[in-house]
């Protein structure tokens, strides 16, 4: 069954069609709103809507870019680190 869900941002009403949970949707809509008004907050009134969206998603974009850079980091590390354990338990096997 389709679910759609409505957002309001910058005072205009839209619906979407969502392939996910609606509360999960509503989660990833919150995030948005959040980093919208966050950006209102900062930026002069002759900004655009279309500037406020676009430095909002950059923002995002940003802060997704660093959690999955960290997030290839530690599993770098994790790998390494396993990949030690694994040789010095067949060393100890050996013994």
């Amino acid at each position: 069954m389709e679910q759609f869900i409505t957002i309001e941002l910058l005072g205009q009403k839209s619906i979407y069609a969502v392939d996910i949970e609606v509360s999960e949707a509503y989660k990833i809509v919150d995030c948005l709103i959040k980093e919208v008004t966050k950006v209102e907050r900062q930026v002069t009134k002759r900004h655009s809507s279309l500037s406020i969206l676009t430095i909002a998603a950059l923002n995002i974009t940003e802060e997704y870019l660093n959690l999955k850079k960290r997030h290839n980091e530690l599993f770098y590390q994790i790998s390494e680190s396993s990949a030690e354990l694994l040789k010095k338990l067949n060393e100890h096997d050996k013994l």
